[in-house]
């Protein structure tokens, strides 16, 4: 814990000024494989070790058949090495409809990551969305619906009685990157045959050109998040 003291006292600032957790709690951290999910389990373990906070963690990996089997043997085997129990949810995309892209992907994908959760009994999921996606996804909803918003911190689907939360909003994805190289995780490449998002991409070059222009713009654009105001509103007048 020591070796990361800062970035852990940042996720422990989101949990607590989110209320993420609850004593107790069982975790459930979506491991796609990628830098971001590997080094939030790296860092949610670390919290359970070495913190005060209270609860269990699974990981659970949703498998799209695309996946080897020395991949997928590599995330069971650093779960097993963390004594943290590993799940996988297989979902067939071999007939997927011609209109088939990123946002119906997501949904499908949030709804078999939810089911599993249900299935194991956790009552929180994690997800590894980071500073750069929070900025970026204000960008892409000032860009594409003219809305200053953002994805919440924590949000509860009472449908499933399920909870979902992002500790990692005050960490820059830059960190999650060093921490994977130097904890040597095993990452694994995406094989998702639509490639990035373009509309996503597109915000993430202009996060990339204002932070050339101002290196803290990503924590300038959160703390406007978090600091919104009625007198920020401009409230037309009815007649």
């Amino acid at each position: 814990m020591k070796n990361y003291q800062s970035q852990l006292t940042k996720v422990k600032q989101a949990i607590n000024n989110y209320n993420m957790l609850a004593p107790g709690d069982h975790l459930a951290v979506a491991l796609s494989g990628g830098k971001d999910s590997l080094a939030l389990l790296y860092l949610m373990h670390q919290l359970q070790q070495y913190s005060h906070l209270t609860f269990t963690l699974s990981a659970i990996h949703i498998d799209y058949g695309w996946n080897t089997a020395d991949e997928l043997s590599a995330l069971q085997n650093y779960c097993a090495s963390l004594n943290i129990p590993f799940y996988i949810n297989t979902i067939d995309y071999q007939n997927a409809p011609a209109t088939f892209n990123c946002s119906i992907c997501a949904r499908i994908r949030r709804g078999a990551l939810l089911a599993t959760a249900r299935e194991i009994s956790a009552q929180k999921t994690v997800l590894g969305h980071h500073l750069d996606d929070v900025s970026a996804t204000v960008l892409l909803n000032l860009t594409q619906g003219g809305r200053f918003r953002s994805f919440s911190p924590t949000i509860h689907y009472p449908e499933q009685n399920i909870t979902v939360i992002r500790p990692l909003i005050y960490l820059p994805e830059q960190t999650l990157a060093r921490i994977a190289h130097e904890q040597n995780l095993p990452v694994i490449a995406s094989h998702c045959p639509l490639g990035s998002c373009s509309k996503r991409n597109d915000a993430s070059l202009i996060l990339e050109q204002l932070s050339a222009i101002d290196p803290k713009i990503k924590q300038k654009i959160l703390h406007a998040l978090e600091h919104l105001t009625p007198e920020d509103q401009w409230l037309k007048l009815s007649h």
